[in-house]
């Protein structure tokens, strides 16, 4: 997905980027036009280090920027497979949110409590007869 997005950025901003080596006045058409040649060269980065490589007539090595033609049927066949994967991740997610419920309702007419619950309120009670305590003593006028 990222070579197909990459090859648009390329080949839509290639055009600004030859204007931008014949330029006379490099740093003001870059100035003007820097969102243009910004996309370009990210995306002519990405594509020479993932793209395809070939070697040329003068011993260097060059990348082949791939057809946005030859790159659809993959993107296809991607975005169908996450479409896929999302379909049935929405379809468990679902099964354990309905699981959830029905334990919750289950625990609640058994009168179980769950295990992080009944430890919270173990580490209530103490405090709870603490409050108690002190504010009997304040009604009856004791001190502490």
């Amino acid at each position: 997905m990222r070579t197909y997005k990459n090859t648009g950025q390329y080949l839509a901003n290639k055009d600004v980027y030859k204007e931008y080596l014949a330029s006379k006045n490099k740093k003001n058409f870059r100035k003007r036009h820097r969102t243009e040649l910004t996309l370009y060269e990210a995306a002519r980065d990405y594509l020479k280090e993932h793209a395809p490589k070939e070697p040329s007539v003068d011993g260097k090595v060059k990348f082949r920027t791939p057809s946005i033609k030859s790159l659809r049927p993959e993107k296809e066949k991607l975005t169908a497979l996450k479409n896929q994967q999302y379909e049935e991740f929405s379809y468990v997610r679902a099964k354990y949110r309905e699981l959830q419920t029905v334990t919750n309702n289950v625990n609640q007419m058994l009168n179980l409590e769950h295990p992080i619950q009944k430890d919270l309120k173990q580490k209530r009670q103490p405090e709870d007869s603490q409050k108690n305590k002190s504010s009997q003593q304040k009604e009856t006028g004791q001190s502490l």
